[in-house]
């Protein structure tokens, strides 16, 4: 009975310190929600390889970016060929799709949020434009250079296995992949569902009027069927529109997506300042009859305030730049990590009922 015990907690312990990844596959690289018939319309294709971004005449921006000399942002970044791009798309050393950058030009408004002191974006230049940028990867970050994703990896998993989003002390806020583990956590609240979209995720309490609009986290979560479908990009500045794929917010964006929203959210959309941009891994279709009845849903009355689920989410992760010195000694053990989506869990199982058999308990 102890042995048995003592395999359940090793695997018990195995199990939780393995970082969380999709189960799902991401086959879909889409951005910018629209209404069914509007023109221009959306949901537009992505490249999901560096090749098919070349093809398109993207063009790489190589500044503090590469897999050489210990970049500050790993991986090969490409921006689609237009005058102050709304983001860069980060590849991998073998050409595999592997986060996201959101730019917000200095050129626009700054006076509504602390991009400056914020947490959540650093300062950058893209081909001569000041911005702040906030940063998502769609696998881990010490894989990007080295060894990269495999074409077989690649097929299988799609767009990537998990959505962390980089703080500027090098550190993760990790996305919750199941909607159930978004509610069992603090940081994240449950907002509405809404057609074509899925249930919207925020670091944002409700009627909390004190929220400060000038400190929030750039991000929102999507969910469809329990499942992490993708996210919004959001900030607070009135970037331009023209020939941009940024989604206005008006009061109505606002009802259709948030449950009593803090005071400040509702007078930002009132001028039409804040900037969004949904971004989808999964198919995006969800009716509005089946939204209704989830938006009827009871929300949660208590969370568990945990280093998986607070905003300390990967906080464990510690510094960017030790993750890359240690690239060497860790490479062979995170691509098995990531070669599989439940793999590691899948060993942890195989390995309890092997010493089960071993010691006949």
């Amino acid at each position: 009975m102890l042995k048995y015990l003592f395999v359940l907690s090793f695997f018990l312990l195995y199990v939780k310190c393995e970082d969380v990844t999709s189960d799902e596959k991401w086959d879909n690289f889409k951005i910018k929600w629209t209404k069914p018939g509007e023109k221009p319309a959306g949901f537009l294709n992505q490249p999901k390889t560096k090749s098919e971004a070349e093809e398109k005449n993207w063009r790489q921006v190589s500044n503090k970016r590469g897999c050489s000399r210990n970049p500050k942002y790993p991986g090969f970044h490409f921006i689609p060929p237009k005058e102050n791009p709304e983001f860069t798309l980060i590849y991998d050393i073998n050409g595999f799709i592997a986060g996201m950058q959101s730019l917000v030009s200095k050129t626009a408004d700054m006076s509504h949020y602390d991009f400056k002191t914020s947490d959540w974006y650093d300062e950058d230049e893209i081909e001569g434009d000041a911005v702040f940028l906030a940063t998502v990867y769609f696998i881990k970050r010490e894989l990007i250079c080295s060894p990269g994703r495999s074409q077989e990896v690649f097929e299988d998993q799609g767009v990537g296995n998990i959505l962390w989003l980089q703080k500027k002390d090098g550190t993760f806020l990790k996305a919750p992949l199941e909607m159930d583990a978004a509610d069992e956590g603090c940081f994240w609240k449950r907002h509405k569902c809404f057609f074509n979209m899925g249930t919207h995720y925020l670091n944002l309490d409700y009627g909390n009027n004190d929220f400060d609009c000038r400190k929030g986290a750039p991000l929102q979560l999507l969910y469809i069927d329990n499942n992490l479908n993708g996210f919004v990009w959001q900030h607070i500045a009135p970037l331009p529109m023209n020939e941009k794929n940024w989604e206005l917010t008006t009061p109505q964006s606002v009802q259709i997506s948030l449950r009593d929203p803090a005071s400040c959210i509702t007078e930002l959309a009132k001028k039409e300042i804040p900037r969004t941009m949904h971004v989808f891994f999964r198919d995006y279709q969800i009716s509005m009859p089946k939204c209704t009845k989830l938006n009827e849903k009871d929300l949660p009355t208590s969370c568990k305030d945990s280093e998986e689920s607070d905003e300390n989410n990967g906080t464990d992760q510690g510094n960017t730049e030790e993750s890359d010195e240690n690239n060497e000694i860790n490479d062979s053990e995170e691509s098995d990590e990531n070669s599989g989506t439940g793999q590691s869990i899948s060993v942890g199982i195989m390995s309890a009922l092997a010493c089960l058999v071993i010691y006949n308990i």
